[in-house]
């Protein structure tokens, strides 16, 4: 019964995140029906489990963007990039 109970959290903790990383690229101006290819979630913790949602915009396919919450905030922020090509300059960078 615990197993079940941890598992609808993690979703239900999943889903949050998704949906508060659509409003905020909406709210930068983003269309996420238009600008976004992909999005889902991975794992970035090493001893923990921290989520985070990866962004692939459809014009910059060979880019990855990084999303998850602030740190003891509920507020998202675009965590890091990660690029195939090393020559070029991340389009969607958020300073």
């Amino acid at each position: 019964m615990f197993n079940g109970i941890r598992l609808f959290n993690a979703n239900e903790e999943k889903a949050a995140l998704m949906e508060d990383t659509v409003v905020h690229l909406e709210a930068a101006g983003y269309d996420t029906e238009m600008d976004i290819d992909e999005m889902h979630i991975v794992n970035i913790g090493v001893d923990e489990t921290i989520h985070a949602v990866v962004v692939i915009f459809t014009n910059e396919s060979d880019t990855h963007y990084l999303y998850t919450y602030e740190e003891d905030a509920d507020q998202i922020m675009q965590l890091d990039s990660v690029t195939s090509n090393p020559n070029q300059t991340p389009k969607h960078q958020e300073s």
